[in-house]
């Protein structure tokens, strides 16, 4: 616990935010100094020079220069990659990935985050921004971002063999400045994050060296570096100036393996909080051939607890066959899908309702804002021509400066609450694409495999809670997007169902 608190103040102090999604750093605490990992420079900037950086590079091997050794303090002309020049910033990341197409329509979801910090003449405020792409392997696409701070989004894919192909994905920065210009805060991307997800009709497999066909592009260049270090290592992606986390979570990998079950690790226990496991049971054995027939089912651990205690009690919930749940489940998610537009209004309505009397409200706060900064030079003006005391000028500065704050807060509450809705609206584009796959699906019952469903199931719930009620009942309440689906009022009514055993 202890290690993982520690790690994750030393990320905020390196990396950043420090203080959440809009934080606000004093004037003195110029973003480009305090994060020191992280940051896309402009694709074409003038490298900061740093005299004490370029007297270790020239140092010997004991720390130590001869008389006659003298710094060179002269730009160097180094291109390419920033491990050549050490005084050069990265200007994109990316990765790149093997994926083998199992339909006809294979895609993939790709979300870009970023950030950039603006000052307003006393402080740092950060600005973050997203930007969303539905990608079909086998194609490429290149974009910019909506919000015009410069930067431009690559996807491409290239065929390797049958149904296999070579995925990469990039975040660049694509200002250009003039080679005499010094870049300031407002032109590095702070923060950058690149998160894909498998939507369909296709799987990340390991990367295989020997079908890769090198060329004489960077990448091709890196890729061929990495050959040697990968050999014989099972590597599902490979960062570009980044690390990469591949987290597979089709099949979870835990618990009964030799069965299928399209709730494993999903269930939860509304009586003790346990999370429920998948496994089987024997029945009777058959007259004929005496082998007992193996049974699925799910159960709370402490169903049958394996320690005993005054502290542990056994719990009172039921063991339930998993075929009963599982066709209940899914029978849920078909009848939503059968009829998706109440739900779908739902979303859109709450998503666009206010937002524009909330834009409108932060313009008029920042004139407002604009307003106050002339007053302060309005003040000081006035104190230099002797108009007003120095007192009365410190007074007036510390009630407009006060109200500045009131008026920074509401800012960014306004912000936060946007933000919130723009997350919102980019959970409904993927509802709307998955209510199409499950619908195309459906129409064709021969093409849904447990693959699919489990994929969907992973998609709609977070964690299904599971109560075992009086009457041999059961009372199921689902967590996640399925209900962010059904709004907040008709949670309790549509989620939580109840059948008998």
């Amino acid at each position: 616990m202890e290690r993982a608190v520690m790690l994750g103040e030393l990320v905020k102090e390196v990396l950043g935010p420090r203080q959440g999604a809009y934080e606000s750093l004093p004037l003195d605490m110029d973003p480009r100094n305090e994060y020191i990992v992280g940051v896309l420079g402009p694709k074409e900037a003038k490298n900061e020079r740093d005299i004490d950086a370029e007297a270790e590079l020239v140092d010997n091997e004991d720390g130590e220069m001869g008389e006659d050794e003298k710094i060179d303090t002269t730009e160097a002309v180094i291109s390419g990659s920033p491990s050549l020049d050490p005084k050069s910033l990265p200007k994109s990341m990316g990765f790149s990935f093997i994926v083998k197409t199992t339909g006809d329509n294979p895609q993939l979801d790709v979300c870009f985050t970023w950030a950039k910090y603006y000052s307003n003449g006393q402080e740092w405020t950060r600005q973050p921004y997203f930007h969303y792409e539905l990608f079909k392997v086998g194609s490429s696409c290149h974009s910019v971002d909506k919000d015009n701070t410069n930067v431009a989004f690559f996807i491409r894919s290239s065929f390797l063999r049958e149904n296999h192909y070579k995925v990469s994905v990039f975040l660049v920065n694509s200002l250009v400045l003039n080679s005499e210009i010094k870049p300031s805060t407002p032109d590095f991307i702070f923060q950058p994050e690149i998160r894909l997800n498998i939507v369909a009709d296709c799987e990340i497999c390991p990367i295989e060296d020997n079908q890769i066909e090198f060329d004489d592009s960077q990448e091709s260049i890196e890729e061929a570096s990495l050959k040697l270090l990968y050999k014989n290592r099972n590597a599902y992606a490979r960062g570009h100036l980044v690390g990469v986390t591949v987290k597979n979570t089709t099949n979870k990998h835990v618990g009964n393996q030799k069965y299928h079950y399209l709730l494993k690790s999903l269930l939860k226990c509304a009586h003790c909080g346990r999370s429920w496991d998948a496994t089987t049971y024997s029945g009777r054995a058959d007259k004929d051939t005496g082998l007992r027939e193996k049974y699925r089912c799910y159960r709370c651990p402490n169903l049958n607890p394996k320690k005993y205690g005054p502290e542990l009690s056994k719990c009172p919930s039921q063991m339930i066959r998993a075929e009963l749940l599982e066709e209940f489940v899914w029978s849920e998610v078909t009848r939503f899908v059968t009829d998706p537009e109440y739900f779908i209004k739902h979303i859109q309505g709450r998503n666009e309702s206010g937002i524009d009397d909330i834009r409108e409200r932060i313009k008029i706060i920042q004139q407002q804002l604009e307003t106050k900064e002339k007053e302060k030079e309005k003040l000081k003006i006035m104190f230099k021509r002797d108009v007003i005391t120095e007192e009365e000028m410190v007074r007036e500065m510390k009630q407009i400066n006060n109200e500045t704050i009131v008026l920074n807060d509401e800012l960014n509450r306004y912000n936060n609450h946007i933000a919130a809705q723009q997350k919102e609206q980019l959970e409904t584009e993927h509802i709307l694409n998955l209510v199409n796959q499950i619908s195309v699906k459906l129409s064709n019952p021969d093409d849904i495999d447990f693959d699919f469903k489990r994929h969907i199931i992973e998609m709609l719930f977070e964690q299904i809670l599971i109560k075992c009620e009086d009457n041999n009942e059961i009372s199921i309440t689902s967590v996640g997007t399925f209900d962010k689906l059904l709004g907040k009022n008709d949670v309790r009514l549509c989620s939580q169902r109840q059948f008998k055993l």
